[in-house]
């Protein structure tokens, strides 16, 4: 099943009408944990090229927007090239990571600040 949702490029990546991510990136996100787990990282790579547009943590000087993905993906998206040999690009997506939680978190600090006050 997985391997078929990978292979298609309809992989249904945005939310639901709740605002949670669709099923088929949450299923993939699981794929990927156990990949990650079973340390096959070059898998992983070759593999997340297809996801490459809902992987990309987008922050602005305003905050961070909401991601696409779960952030088990996004972590696994930022860890693996360390793991494959390419520490530079590992550090430089757990550090943009990080940027962008935290901005994510002001703007909901902020938020909460707003509305229960």
């Amino acid at each position: 099943r997985f391997e078929e949702v990978l292979s298609t490029s309809g992989v249904d990546v945005g939310l639901d009408e709740e605002g949670r991510p669709r099923q088929d990136l949450c299923l993939l996100t699981y794929y990927f944990w156990a990949l990650f787990r079973l340390r096959r990282n070059l898998t992983i790579a070759e593999k997340l090229g297809n996801l490459a547009p809902v992987l990309e943590v987008a922050s602005t000087e305003a905050g961070a927007a909401e991601p696409k993905a779960p952030f088990l993906l996004l972590w696994i998206h930022a860890e693996n090239p360390i793991h494959a040999g390419d520490a530079a690009t590992g550090l430089a997506r757990l550090y943009g990571l990080l940027h962008a939680s935290r901005l994510l978190r002001d703007h909901y600090e902020e938020k909460l600040q707003f509305d229960v006050g």
